[in-house]
């Protein structure tokens, strides 16, 4: 008898593990389905947070965009059919009506338009760079002459001091004689 009740204890820990890894991977399958159609709709709105717009429509993109492995999206059932075959659908038909409307030529124009706004953004903050530097530059040749006026006071403030410690001297000097 206590074999088969330990057998029993067994089964039922086996089976309630089993359950436990089902609940588990079912929560898993959810939240990943969930990321992929959130990232499907910040793509859709040309919004997406990982990528930089324009972008390509690829599945390696979906997959940064949600991060997930590419291949969490092109996984296959047993039957040979695609896990994710709805959000599969979906974003090949979204990146047909991309395709369609905008077509390749629109989004080589878009990228040229990206990369002139990018490099006139550039350009201006070069500018304010060199302007700010051209004015420190100009800072410092003041700063230097008036460190030289200074200098040159100095040696005159010495030259006095000196002066006026030999005056003294002398003045001690021709007191002791009077005395």
């Amino acid at each position: 008898m206590p074999i088969s009740l330990c057998h029993c204890v067994k089964t039922r820990l086996t089976n309630a593990r089993k359950s436990a890894l089902r609940t588990l991977h079912l929560e898993r399958e959810r939240k990943t389905a969930a990321r992929l159609t959130e990232a499907l709709n910040r793509m859709e709105a040309a919004s997406p947070t990982q990528l930089v717009v324009p972008f390509k429509w690829t599945k390696a993109n979906l997959a940064r965009e949600a991060g997930v492995h590419v291949a969490t999206i092109l996984a296959k059932n047993d039957d040979g059919t695609y896990r994710r075959a709805a959000i599969l659908d979906r974003f090949d038909a979204l990146r047909t009506n991309a395709c369609a409307v905008g077509g390749e030529r629109q989004s080589v124009l878009e990228k040229v338009a990206f990369v002139e706004k990018q490099l006139a953004a550039a350009h201006a903050a070069a500018f304010e760079k060199e302007t700010e530097l051209a004015r420190q530059a100009e800072l410092i040749c003041q700063l230097r002459a008036q460190l030289r006026e200074h200098e040159s006071r100095d040696d005159a403030v010495k030259q006095l001091l000196q002066t006026n410690a030999d005056l003294r001297a002398e003045c001690s000097r021709l007191r002791v004689l009077r005395n």
